[in-house]
């Protein structure tokens, strides 16, 4: 019990001490006026080789090597998640097929979810970096609106060569380019969703839409499949035709 409490509590400490760091690396940018989407990546980055160095000291000093026991565990999951389908009697092909879908965005997809989710928390870590700056030391950092929100072309780029990678997947029989050509597109896709929904958001802004309906815009995006799609098509789309057209409408009407 008191082993239990101790690892508890120092593991809470590590937290604190691994989001406080975070929030004074990124702080640092802040004071000198780096652009939020720079500060954003250097977060990223900091996470990374963070999160790189713990697992390479991890390994050395006990010789085990936790990529491979979450790979395993996750294939264990899936393994036990079919066995229990197999003794409900369920038919053969559908369980293969619901396993394949879990393989591929959920086991092969990993990497991406965990890149998502490092970006949604040094997103909201630059959220609250931000408001302390300027209510500690009145330090005002602009973000552009989330109406305005883009991607450069050099984005689009690196789509289009996930995209060629899976679709030359007879000829580059390399395993290891496919699955790292999967997570690129899932994260671009989910980034292209963002943008989708940033063009909506400037067009019911421009057109005065009350927050009710931008609420029902916002959900049907979210669980409606083919309204994702569309905004992910937006999305990359503006890239190109630059919908917004930012600097020629004003947002106000």
């Amino acid at each position: 019990m008191a082993g239990d409490i101790l690892f508890f509590l120092s593991s809470l400490a590590f937290i604190f001490l691994f989001f406080g760091a975070l929030d004074f690396f990124m702080l640092g940018l802040i004071k000198r006026q780096v652009g939020w989407v720079k500060v954003i990546v250097l977060g990223t980055c900091f996470v990374f080789l963070s999160v790189l160095a713990l697992y390479l000291v991890f390994k050395a000093s006990t010789g085990h090597d936790m990529k491979e026991y979450m790979d395993r565990e996750l294939n264990r999951s899936v393994e036990a998640a079919v066995e229990a389908q197999r003794k409900a009697g369920l038919p053969e092909a559908d369980i293969q097929a619901a396993k394949k879908q879990v393989e591929l965005f959920v086991v092969k997809t990993a990497p991406a979810w965990s890149m998502l989710s490092v970006l949604f928390m040094v997103f909201l870590n630059y959220t609250f970096t931000r408001m302390y700056a300027l209510k500690k030391f009145g330090i005002e950092h602009k973000m552009a609106p989330f109406s305005f929100w883009w991607l450069d072309l050099k984005v689009m780029w690196l789509a289009l060569a996930a995209m060629a990678v899976l679709a030359g997947r007879d000829l580059i029989n390399n395993e290891a380019m496919q699955t790292a050509a999967i997570n690129v597109l899932f994260v671009l896709g989910n980034l292209y969703f963002l943008i989708g929904l940033s063009v909506a958001s400037f067009f019911m802004d421009k057109r005065g839409m009350p927050g009710f309906v931008k609420i029902l815009v916002y959900m049907s995006a979210v669980f409606l499949p083919l309204m994702s799609a569309v905004l992910i098509a937006t999305g990359a789309l503006d890239t190109w035709f630059s919908f917004r057209k930012a600097k020629a409408i004003n947002i106000k009407g």
